[in-house]
């Protein structure tokens, strides 16, 4: 059996040991501009790859944000 580590799009920590049996269904293609596409292709397959080497920057600024915030209120409020 195989785990998976998922990271939502507006989330800031991966949930770890999602198993097969927790996946509902898998993604193979998507509609553009009324054209459908496949996962397999070479321009997904790069924005896929972008996005997963940029979470680490996202999670940072997520962070980093919520922090700010924090401090803000605590200042003003």
């Amino acid at each position: 059996m195989q785990d998976y580590v998922i990271l939502g799009d507006s989330c800031i920590v991966k949930e770890t040991g999602i198993t097969d049996a927790d996946i509902i269904g898998v993604m193979t293609e998507y509609l553009r501009d009324g054209k459908t596409h496949t996962t397999d292709e070479l321009p997904y397959r790069i924005y896929s790859r972008a996005i997963v080497a940029a979470a680490p920057l996202r999670i940072a600024w997520r962070k980093l944000r919520r922090k700010a915030g924090r401090i803000l209120r605590r200042l003003t409020g």
